[in-house]
């Protein structure tokens, strides 16, 4: 499935962006409030085409600021137990 994906991306010009319940950015501390931008309760994979970022770069790049301005002003273990909280809940639920 995952090659299907990137082949879709190579030839439609799509950007895919993965989230993941344990995302963990390369270089980041592992403390860092920021890993949760990109944390979901369950493994989901978003397919965009390049077009629409194109479009909408200054709402994108707003975005992304934004969520760097909100979550720095986080403690990381008060996300981490508020996550922890939201897995148990998505679980329980799907049960």
């Amino acid at each position: 499935m995952l090659d299907d994906l990137e082949e879709f991306a190579l030839q439609d010009n799509a950007q895919i962006a993965g989230f993941h319940p344990e995302w963990l950015y390369a270089g980041l501390d592992p403390k860092d409030p920021l890993h949760f931008e990109k944390r979901s309760p369950f493994p989901t994979i978003s397919v965009v085409r390049e077009s629409a970022l194109k479009n909408a770069q200054h709402v994108t790049t707003r975005i992304a600021d934004d969520n760097l301005r909100i979550l720095s002003g986080f403690d990381y273990d008060d996300l981490q137990t508020r996550f922890s909280r939201l897995l148990l809940s998505s679980s329980s639920s799907s049960a």
